[in-house]
């Protein structure tokens, strides 16, 4: 392996739900919610979009937004089987590989990863 593993998902027009999904990966995994500051006299369109989730296997850990996910490893290793686990969850869930529905918008191939070894 020579690159650690970095992968973008995508949803589109349904939002997922941080909290239920905090509560559905605490029994496995290391999970953090995010909530950023706001303030009563910013304008954005994207208020919803700003908190975070993040779940944490062995070497593979996840980023989540409503509408986003980021599957990341802070160094190459060999996936774990919690870590297939915990990519797999954010797979099913961020089902789009591209940002938008529309041809212009990018598509995202999977980086290759190798997994450990059963013993």
């Amino acid at each position: 392996m020579s690159d650690a593993y970095y992968y973008t998902r995508f949803r589109w027009a349904r939002p997922f739900d941080l909290g239920a999904a905090s509560a559905e990966l605490g029994s496995d995994f290391k999970v953090s919610l995010r909530a950023r500051p706001r303030g009563e006299d910013e304008i954005t369109l994207f208020d919803d979009q700003r908190d975070e989730l993040v779940a944490e296997a062995d070497t593979l850990g996840a980023i989540m937004t409503s509408m986003r996910a980021v599957l990341f490893q802070r160094e190459a290793k060999p996936f774990t089987a919690r870590d297939l686990r915990l990519r797999a969850w954010v797979v099913e869930r961020f089902d789009k590989t591209t940002p938008t529905p529309f041809p212009w918008g990018g598509s995202f191939p999977e980086p290759r990863y190798e997994v450990e070894a059963s013993p």
